[in-house]
């Protein structure tokens, strides 16, 4: 081990050491430039024109590096003259992501009351602590009422009108990162501390209601148990909710409101009814083209950062693809992570919906399903415990004969796989419109983002999904001029460049790629005016036009 890796481990081993060394890093490289940028020059104050919006931003933790590019679109709606607001967990919640069966000998709370206590002041906005709005004794009769309901742990959990099972399942699977334990009570245990954090945050989110009333809800997260219920509560009070993501697409772009894709088609007709032309021109062609030969060629920055795919020869000879056959590919997601349960359809979860396709097609000799795991299962930098290849081998120990799994060890591109495929078959990946691109037919069993719009099959029942997977009902055949215009949509104009971080997606923050407050006041950088605009006002803005 190198001296560097060994210095790694004694620290993370220690959590006071961790401590000095995030105190050191912070001093030493960080504080004092944050504390010019976050200052204006020339004391010229923030737009005091602008409506006073009431914005909640339940960031809760402060860990994940995204946490800063949150805090500095709130303090530019901060300048525009809205009444901003940051609620942090101050180490109150039982269960959050970052308390995973991964970090249960560590101190998982240590970066976010680092960075709470030393980087959040600076930006100067207004904190509220969970502990501002519950009690230690309500904290623990909610701990009380979760632990009665671990024990018998039903269907629904349904307190105040919402029910709360989605959301904890997702958590608690979350938390073992896939792999249930067979221990009884180490799951009751961790049940319970999500019930914990969902009681808890639904309680804060009606009390911050009753108190603050906020317009506008915005954060990067709305699932897991330590955020989702802030948004189902104030979704329900009919209030203007706002995520910003991160996009593999594009490295130095973000997302708002990315679930709202799979949703409806809303975004998209209004997208389109505000275009001068119906198709494409040639320099959105051009855009476009650009992109998929980058995919295509493996030619972008998330294939290169997770190195996950090589070039490799001879497919149909290493997967013994017979081209006389119905040549099926299933694309599944990595089960665990995001929150799946919100884009189910036809089947609850994507375990249900790889093990159902099986059984349909199992018996039929005249195609053949190949199931492609997803690459990051176990090239991530959070593997997969359990993945959906060991969920088929414990109903499979022997598999079909017409049945092969690709497993991410053989580092294979969906791409190299697109002259075989008679059908693909995904829950709700972006993958699936990719393929529509080549004039592929799709079908999907979740919501998409291309849902809706006549380019895929989308069953209803699964003898509709029966009858397309054994090639009884007809291919769809979109327009392919349709398609790209969706798919510039989606693939380009949803992607808003962002601009003040050295970027958007992995990034190792050393500070702003601004001087002052002064250059991100309105008028200063279009991008960021873009984004406070759609967050201020909705409705006479459009979020993908943002050029």
């Amino acid at each position: 081990m190198c001296l560097r890796g060994l210095i790694e481990l004694i620290v993370n081993k220690y959590p006071l050491l961790l401590w000095y060394k995030k105190k050191l890093f912070h001093y030493v490289f960080l504080r004092t430039k944050l504390k010019k940028q976050l200052k204006f020059k020339n004391n010229i104050q923030s737009n005091s024109n602008s409506t006073a919006k009431k914005i909640l931003v339940p960031l809760i933790e402060t860990s994940h590096y995204q946490y800063l590019q949150i805090l500095i679109i709130a303090k530019a709606l901060q300048l525009r003259g809205a009444n901003v607001k940051v609620l942090l967990c101050g180490s109150r919640l039982d269960g959050c992501e970052l308390k995973s069966s991964r970090t249960q000998t560590k101190d998982p709370c240590l970066d976010c009351r680092f960075n709470a206590k030393e980087v959040v002041p600076l930006f100067q906005l207004e904190t509220l602590k969970l502990a501002d709005f519950i009690s230690d004794s309500e904290v623990n009769l909610l701990r009380t009422k979760s632990l009665e309901i671990a024990n018998t742990y039903p269907k629904e959990i349904v307190y105040d009108g919402y029910d709360l099972m989605p959301v904890v399942n997702d958590s608690v699977v979350r938390f073992f990162y896939g792999k249930l334990p067979n221990d009884a009570m180490k799951l009751k245990l961790i049940r319970t501390d999500h019930l914990t954090t969902a009681l808890i945050t639904l309680e804060v989110a009606k009390k911050i209601n009753e108190k603050f009333n906020p317009d506008i809800i915005f954060n990067n997260m709305n699932v897991y148990t330590a955020w989702e219920p802030y948004y189902k509560y104030f979704k329900s009070k009919e209030k203007n909710l706002f995520t910003c993501s991160m996009s593999t697409f594009n490295f130095n772009a973000i997302v708002l409101n990315r679930l709202e894709y799979y949703m409806s088609n809303d975004r998209y007709d209004k997208f389109r009814s505000n275009r001068n032309y119906a198709y494409l021109n040639e320099e959105e062609n051009n855009l476009l083209n650009n992109f998929v030969s980058k995919r295509t060629s493996l030619n972008t920055d998330i294939f290169k950062k997770a190195d996950c795919f090589e070039d490799n020869q001879n497919i149909k000879e290493k997967l013994s693809i017979d081209l006389n056959k119905r040549n099926i590919f299933l694309f599944s997601n990595i089960y665990w992570d995001v929150g799946l349960s919100e884009t189910g359809k036809l089947f609850e979860n994507i375990i249900d919906w790889v093990l159902e396709t099986i059984d349909l097609v199992k018996y039929n000799q005249e195609l053949h399903l190949y199931i492609k795991t997803h690459p990051w299962e176990k090239y991530d930098t959070s593997p997969s415990s359990k993945g959906i290849v060991d969920f088929i081998h414990e109903k499979y120990p022997s598999l079909p004969q017409n049945v092969t799994l690709i497993l991410p060890e053989y580092k294979i591109s969906p791409y190299q796989l697109f002259p075989y495929i008679n059908l693909g078959i995904l829950f709700n990946g972006t993958l699936g419109l990719e393929m529509l691109l080549f004039n592929l037919p799709v079908v999907i069993t979740g919501m998409t983002p291309f849902g809706g719009l006549g380019f895929s099959h989308e069953p209803d029942n699964t003898i509709e999904y029966k009858k397309i997977l054994l090639g009884e009902t007809s291919n769809l055949k979109p327009l392919i001029e349709d398609v790209r215009l969706f798919a510039y949509f989606y693939f380009i104009k949803s992607l808003i460049p962002w601009t003040l971080t050295n970027q958007a997606y992995g990034d190792v923050f050393k500070g702003f790629k601004f001087d002052s407050l002064n250059e991100i006041m309105p008028g200063k950088d279009r991008y960021l005016d873009h984004i406070c605009n759609c967050i201020l006002d909705p409705k006479n803005n459009i979020i993908e036009n943002w050029k």
